[in-house]
């Protein structure tokens, strides 16, 4: 942890003392649903993907409608 610089050392320690007081059983529960979010958002990326839906919203001008 040295090789951190002090604002790092200080966050990290600051993390630390903080998850003293975490419940095991709470933290895993919260483990799993931010799994299962990111998983949703990891699917919902690939189905827009295969819908071009990016390349539609890429190819715009935003400023066009400006005018």
């Amino acid at each position: 942890m040295n090789t951190l610089s002090f604002d790092k050392q200080l966050a990290h320690s600051i993390f630390c003392q903080q998850i003293q007081g975490v419940e095991i059983e709470n933290a895993k529960q919260l483990l799993v649903d931010l799994h299962l979010i990111y998983l949703s958002q990891q699917a919902t990326i690939a189905y827009l993907t295969t819908q071009n839906i990016f390349n539609s919203l890429t190819t715009q001008d935003p400023f066009n409608d400006l005018n």
